[in-house]
């Protein structure tokens, strides 16, 4: 159960880093790039848990 919020969580912050709007400053973009590859690795994580 867990390990599927993880793989949710994890792909909505990587398509927060893909989506992310234009007109964002320096900073906020450079977070949504950090959440993104952190969501990405979450991703990876909990499909590694969930297949045996």
């Amino acid at each position: 159960m867990i390990n599927k919020f993880k793989v949710v969580l994890g792909v909505l912050l990587t398509l927060g880093m893909v989506f992310k709007p234009i007109q964002v400053t320096p900073t906020v973009s450079i977070t949504l790039v950090i959440l993104g590859i952190v969501g990405a690795l979450m991703v990876l994580d909990g499909l590694m848990k969930i297949e045996i």
